[in-house]
Parts: structure tokens; C-alpha cells; sequence
């Protein structure tokens, strides 16, 4: 039995011991492994998390807070503050961390949006610039609102397990919408080229800044300019520029970084409105009902008017001037002092030009009514041929008027040609 048990467990004993060790040591290299984890995190660089940089975030969310609209108004000190690049931080006494690569110390873990601006420039006509400031601080409180930056992600139990297989994400990037004014930051305007308004900027994490204490130019990529002189960047369509593509812009700009939708101010988000349209609908329902029971309401002639109103106000292309913006009047090119209600232009036109149109409809309508159905009923004959006549001999000036109208419209001769067929 002892050499059967010799030969038949001799090798399988071998095997299994083999085995508990190769357990064993599979074990401790997991332990090492979990051990070193938590080291290696903390000497490995990452730009979100700089040690000179929480302070800085700090301080500019507390700014931003404390602005009504989450535009920060700075200084020129404090402009070089945030804007400068801050050095890595390190100190006697302390454990060497990890090599960081040039670029780990050439970050900041946020951006600047700089908003240039000049009180005597804010109500000129040219610039528009409290419009554009307008549009500037939704964009901001769009920023404002996103989460931040430094916020952690939600993990799942898989992704734990993989977490130190799996790559970095990239670093994201918090945005600060801030404003510098000319009249405290002369000196400012001048390093970094401004010359003329609007201006409008993004200074990126990696972007060096001001010198400490330096007074040289600071120059800003061309690239990285929102707008200048009124010259917008590629994705923006008109001036003042929109809050919703300086979003968009900012965010292709700086990688990272987080924007909530643009909320434009309105009362139908106010919490009033809904007592305001209940009491809107109640008085509206309370005058119906008393001009329905009212004498007024049951007399044709009420209705008649209301009618021709209805259809004067659609023939004068009322809605179209609503719907397309039109301006009521223009300005006289050949006399800038001078305001024209009616253009001679085929290519331009005024709102006016419509009601004038719409009204000389309405006249001639009326006047061959009023030959048809008021003049008949006349007692007397000489009266009613002289009536008659007047009314017609209006209504045909009228006529002619509007076929002028046309003509000087279309220059096709409308009215010759009428005229020709009589």
C-alpha cells in the first residue's frame, strides 16, 4: 500500500501543491497591485486637480455666485491673477510626485471668456454693445449652469472592477464669463491690442497669460477671438451675436468643457403667470359676455365695420409686416433728414406703402358700394344724377391712383394699357 500510495499519489500531490502556490502567489500580486493603486493616482499628474488651482476655482465660482447675471466684472490685478499660469506646486519636506510632462504644467483647469467694454460705447447705435452684452451674460448663466467640472462621475460596479485597465477621460474644463472695463483697465486694453469695440475672446486652459508682474503684450489667437470690430468668427450669422452660437463656439473651443441651454427670459416661465392668464381670461370672458348682451353688439352696422376693418387690415399686408418685420417708414436716401413713407424701388418697400394701398381698396370699394346701393335710394332725381356722378368720377381717380401705384412698382405700363382698352 505504501508503494501503490507512492506511485498512484506521489505525482498528484506534486500537481496540487504546485497549484495552492501559484494561488498564493496570484494573491500577494493582486494585494501589491491594490496597494500601489492609490499611489500611483496620487503621483500621476492631472492638470484638473493642480494644487495652486482649487484656491483659484474657488474664488471664481464665489465670484460668479455672488454676479446677478454670472458675469464676473475683474480688475486688472485680478485679471492677472486667474489669467496667469500658475506653477506647479512642490516644497521641501515633501514626497517627489511623478515627472508631469510640459503640458501637465502649462494647463489651467478652466477657461476665461473675456468680455471687453466702454460706458460711453454701451448705447451707441454702431456697436450695440449692451445688446451684445445682453446676449454675452446668457450665454453665462448657460455655463453657469452646467455641472462642474470637478464634479465626479457616476460608476458602475463593472467599471470599478476595470478602472485600472481603463484609460484616463480627458480633463474637463470649467468656463468663466468675465468682463473687463475700459475705464479701469487702460493699461489692460492696450496689452492685449484692443483698439476698437466689440471684442470678445476666450482665453484658453492653455494659453500662457500675463507675465508676473510684466508689462508686455499679451496676444490673444486669432482663433480664439469670439469677434472683433464686429467681425464675428465662423458659426455666428448676425450682429449682436446670439447667445445660443456663442454657446456652441465656446464650446468647440475650450475640450471639456459643459453648457445647459440657454434660457432667454420670459414671463410665461414666470411663477405670476399662471395667475395672470386665469385673470386675463376671466375679465375677457366678463366684458364678452356683457358686449354680447349689450344693444351695440346686435346693430349691422357694427358688424359691417368690423368686417371692412378685418378685411383692410388683411389686404394691407398687416400680417406680412408682423410675420417679416417690416419698418413702418424708411429714411430718404437723397435727403438722409428727411423720413419716407413710400419708396420709388421695385426691390424696397415699407409697411406704410401697404396701409396706404390697403385704404385706397377700401375707398374704392365703398364708393362703388355707395353707387350701387346708397345712391339709388336719392329722392330726388337731380340730387341723386349729381351724387351719382361725384361718386363716380371719385372712384375712378381712385382707380387711377392705385394703377400708378402699380406702375411705379413693376414699370410694366399697367396703366397705360388700362387706359389704351377705355
Amino acid at each position: 500500500m505504501g508503494v501503490g500510495g507512492s506511485l498512484g499519489g506521489g505525482p498528484a500531490g506534486e500537481l496540487h501543491v504546485i497549484a495552492a502556490s501559484t494561488r498564493r502567489h496570484r494573491r500577494r500580486r493582486e494585494a501589491r497591485a491594490s496597494q500601489r493603486t492609490p499611489l500611483l493616482l496620487l503621483l500621476t499628474p492631472n492638470p484638473t486637480n493642480h494644487p495652486n488651482h482649487p484656491k483659484q476655482l474657488a474664488e471664481l465660482r464665489a465670484l460668479r455666485a455672488k454676479s446677478r447675471d454670472r458675469v464676473i466684472v475683474l480688475s486688472s490685478e485680478q485679471f492677472e491673477r486667474y489669467a496667469s499660469m500658475a506653477p506647479p506646486a512642490g516644497g521641501k519636506g515633501k514626497a517627489k510626485a511623478a515627472p508631469s510632462s510640459s503640458s501637465d504644467q502649462k494647463e489651467r483647469p478652466y477657461a476665461l471668456a473675456v468680455f471687453m467694454s466702454a460706458k460711453h460705447m454701451m448705447d451707441s447705435p454702431k456697436t450695440r454693445l449692451r445688446d451684445l452684452r445682453f446676449e454675452y451674460s446668457l450665454a453665462a448663466k448657460a455655463f453657469a449652469e452646467a455641472p462642474a467640472a470637478d464634479a465626479p462621475a457616476a460608476t458602475t460596479t463593472d467599471d470599478a472592477d476595470d478602472a485600472s485597465s481603463s484609460a484616463q477621460p480627458a480633463p474637463q474644463r470649467e468656463v468663466f464669463f468675465v468682463e473687463l472695463w475700459h475705464h479701469t483697465s487702460k493699461e489692460l486694453f492696450g496689452r492685449l491690442g484692443v483698439k476698437a469695440l466689440p471684442m470678445v475672446f476666450v482665453l484658453s486652459p492653455t494659453h500662457p497669460g500675463p507675465r508676473d508682474g510684466g508689462s508686455g503684450q499679451i496676444k490673444i489667437p486669432e482663433q480664439d477671438e469670439m469677434g472683433r470690430d464686429g467681425q464675428a468668427a465662423q458659426g455666428f450669422t448676425k450682429y449682436p451675436w446670439a447667445a445660443e452660437e456663442m454657446v456652441t463656439w465656446t464650446l468647440t473651443r475650450v475640450p471639456g468643457s459643459r453648457a445647459g441651454a440657454v434660457e432667454r427670459p420670459s414671463f410665461v416661465r414666470s411663477p405670476l403667470f399662471p395667475l395672470a392668464f386665469s385673470g386675463f381670461l376671466t375679465f375677457g370672458a366678463a366684458c364678452a359676455w356683457r358686449l354680447y348682451g349689450s344693444r351695440m353688439a346686435r346693430r349691422r352696422a357694427v358688424w359691417g365695420a368690423g368686417a371692412l376693418g378685418v378685411w383692410w387690415f388683411s389686404v394691407s399686408g398687416g400680417m406680412f409686416n408682423i410675420i417679416r418685420g417690416m419698418p413702418l417708414v424708411g429714411i430718404d436716401p437723397r435727403n438722409p433728414g428727411r423720413v419716407s413713407w413710400w419708396s420709388t424701388s421695385r426691390s424696397v418697400q415699407y409697411g406704410m406703402e401697404g396701409f396706404v394701398m390697403g385704404s385706397s381698396y377700401l375707398l374704392f370699394s365703398v364708393l362703388l358700394g355707395s353707387a350701387v346701393f346708397s345712391v339709388p335710394k336719392i329722392k330726388s332725381a337731380g340730387t341723386r344724377s349729381s351724387a351719382g356722378v361725384a361718386v363716380l368720377a371719385l372712384a375712378w381717380l381712385v382707380l387711377m391712383r392705385i394703377l400708378a401705384a402699380y406702375d411705379s412698382k413693376t414699370s410694366l405700363g399697367r396703366q397705360r394699357q388700362f387706359i389704351g382698352y377705355i
